[in-house]
């Protein structure tokens, strides 16, 4: 995203058409939900899953890292959360205390 001079934000979207708007829009990183990682669990007989994920890019806007985790009882869901951290960690992310 960029600002022109009469302060008008622009994104890499401007002069699409709508179906290549709607394309872009899917290509760019989204947060992925718990529930993704539970199904995933559930699917392939897992404990705990960890998901990790990667947007690179050039652009400042479309790139990004993110991570979910999901445990299938509350000790489970603990360890998935310690794993996420201390990857998070080690790749050095801000992490809260």
């Amino acid at each position: 995203m960029r600002t022109s001079r009469a302060g008008r934000r622009h994104s890499n979207l401007d002069g699409l058409t709508e179906e290549q708007r709607r394309l872009a829009n899917a290509a760019y990183a989204k947060r992925i939900p718990i529930l993704a990682a539970k199904k995933i669990a559930l699917e392939y007989g897992y404990d705990q899953v960890v998901i990790y994920a990667r947007k690179v890019g050039d652009d400042p806007d479309p790139h990004g890292e993110h991570m979910t985790t999901y445990g299938v009882s509350k000790i489970h869901c603990g360890v998935a959360a310690r794993i996420g951290k201390t990857l998070q960690q080690f790749m050095g992310w801000k992490v809260a205390a």
